[in-house]
């Protein structure tokens, strides 16, 4: 949900405000340079991006597989939250396997575009880990190969709800069903300014303040989900930090930017045409659409119905081209 002050073009997340505790944490999370060993970079470490952590982050090869790994220790087995700090300039993601022990742990993680080089985000991931040393393996998917990854952070445990009801018992009657989407960050163009707006998640108590950033500089401190930062360029970078009993959040994904136009286009592949058997030949058309996070990613995916050009109702003799 949103909070005082219009809403963006967004669809939006409601529920309750629920108190979640970290289970089996360590006292803080550890963090692991991708430029010092053990970690490896099947490519080179470069420091010629401003904003980097350490002395430098993975430019890894441009090539399926060419990775970025790390050695984690873990004081005890069972689940675990890995924080990726990584940057993307360009405006495509770069998805990648998150490989523990040699085993696929998230599938085709994105690793969208941040904007710039020197725009860094985290995403936030939770694995199961072994007693001891694991091997945490980012293995790029395509032929553009990995995001430049600056390091990653490693904790044991991973919030959950709280224990007091048994995760198999019926939610109870009065309980709210959520969806678990992310933050949904989006900037609109507005006259010489940028319009921000973002949601406020269901597990978020409504004393939550956020930090908007601008690229790395914080352009405002609030309790409500939406700024107007007059004066900006447009194409600038945002992310959004929670504040929640004065502890700062991961930051976001990077938002969405809408220009001038006040729409976002989205390409369309048409499929073909065809003929029927009695020799009537048909088009498609783009027809009704809906949403839905179909892979669980927290994005939503935008499902469209294609229609052919003779469609009718089966109340109606003849034939009709197959709809998508």
């Amino acid at each position: 949900k949103r909070r005082a002050g219009i809403i963006a073009c967004t669809t939006l997340l409601t529920g309750a405000a629920v108190a979640f505790v970290v289970a089996n944490a360590q006292a803080a999370p550890v963090r692991y340079e991708a430029e010092n060993a053990p970690a490896t970079c099947d490519g080179v470490i470069e420091s010629n991006h401003a904003g980097f952590s350490g002395s430098g982050f993975c430019n890894a090869n441009n090539a399926v597989g060419a990775a970025s790994q790390f050695t984690v220790n873990a004081a005890s087995g069972g689940s675990a939250t890995l924080g990726i700090r990584y940057a993307n300039g360009t405006t495509t993601a770069r998805p990648a396997d998150v490989l523990v022990n040699g085993s696929v742990a998230a599938g085709g993680v994105a690793f969208n575009g941040t904007g710039a080089w020197t725009t860094y985000v985290t995403v936030t991931l939770t694995v199961t880990v072994n007693a001891g040393n694991n091997t945490v393996r980012l293995s790029p998917t395509t032929a553009n190969g990995l995001a430049n990854i600056d390091f990653l952070d490693f904790e044991l445990g991973v919030i959950t709800p709280p224990t007091s009801t048994p995760p198999s018992s019926p939610p109870p009657a009065n309980g709210k069903q959520m969806e678990d989407l992310n933050r949904g960050l989006i900037s609109v163009r507005s006259g010489t300014g940028n319009f921000v707006s973002w949601r406020m998640l269901g597990t978020e108590p409504s004393s939550v303040t956020y930090r908007l950033f601008r690229g790395s500089t914080l352009v405002a401190t609030q309790s409500h989900t939406n700024f107007l930062d007059a004066g900006a360029a447009q194409g600038s970078v945002y992310t959004v930090r929670a504040v929640i009993n004065g502890v700062e959040q991961p930051a976001s994904e990077s938002a969405l930017q809408i220009g001038s136009g006040g729409f976002f286009d989205v390409p369309l592949q048409i499929p073909g045409g065809g003929t029927t058997p009695d020799g009537v030949a048909y088009t498609y058309s783009a027809n009704d659409a809906s949403v839905g996070d179909l892979d669980g990613d927290g994005q939503y995916e935008i499902v469209l119905k294609w229609d052919p050009s003779n469609s009718k109702d089966n109340s109606q003799s003849g034939y009709t081209g197959n709809v998508f």
